[in-house]
């Protein structure tokens, strides 16, 4: 019987297995090298873009900042403004002031504040409420009080068809109260009934008008 040699794996010596290490591990150093040098020529090659990137950021972080500062210091002096208006003791330079902010500083609160405090002062309030009214940027609540003020302003003026373009309008749960009052003092008969059912069927929150509702109601029935 003959004797056969068997292919097997060769197993390095331990006088090679270092050298096979170190050959490694050099190879590994020279791959980082090449992809050092890569990024060092891909830098280089696009230096010019990559400063000009720097300083456009450099700029918008120093364009917000000022623009913070600048947002900062209006809404001081807006703030100043409308103090000097409400420590006034006359009413034309109180007025006169609380214009002053609107037209000086249209995007802060405080537009917001002068234009409901000349609603209260000015003789004829219908200007200023129209303005809230059609001013997007005011909480809608402050809007549906304004439509309603100005309803009334209306009806205590004699202009009637005005107020029911107004009234027309929705207004919130809270609203509707007074607006259905409102719609029942400009009319007569059945329909004024039913406003009066629907200011008094709903939410209410002045307990003054809730009684003069209900006497209206009661009355308007007994004639029926």
């Amino acid at each position: 019987m003959s004797n056969k040699k068997t292919n097997q794996p060769t197993i390095p010596s331990k006088d090679e297995q270092p050298e096979h290490s170190a050959f490694a591990v050099e190879m590994e150093e020279l791959k980082r090298d090449m992809r050092s040098a890569q990024l060092v020529d891909w830098i280089h090659k696009n230096q010019q873009q990559l400063i000009a990137g720097v300083v456009i950021f450099l700029l918008v972080m120093v364009g917000i900042s000022l623009w913070k500062e600048n947002e900062k210091a209006k809404v001081e002096s807006a703030s100043l403004l409308y103090q000097q208006a409400m420590g006034a003791q006359e009413t034309e330079k109180r007025q006169a002031l609380f214009n002053q902010v609107i037209k000086d500083y249209p995007g802060s609160g405080y537009r917001v504040l002068s234009l409901l405090q000349l609603s209260v002062l000015a003789s004829d309030p219908s200007e200023v409420l129209q303005q809230i009214i059609d001013s997007k940027d005011i909480q809608q609540e402050l809007r549906w009080q304004a439509r309603l003020d100005l309803a009334e302003y209306q009806i205590a003026h004699g202009k009637a068809d005005t107020a029911r373009a107004l009234l027309s309008e929705p207004v919130g749960t809270q609203y509707e109260e007074l607006r259905n009052y409102l719609l029942s003092t400009l009319s007569d008969g059945k329909q004024k009934i039913e406003y009066l059912k629907k200011a008094s069927e709903g939410p209410s929150n002045d307990t003054l008008l809730k009684e003069k509702i209900d006497a209206m109601l009661a009355k308007s029935e007994a004639v029926e």
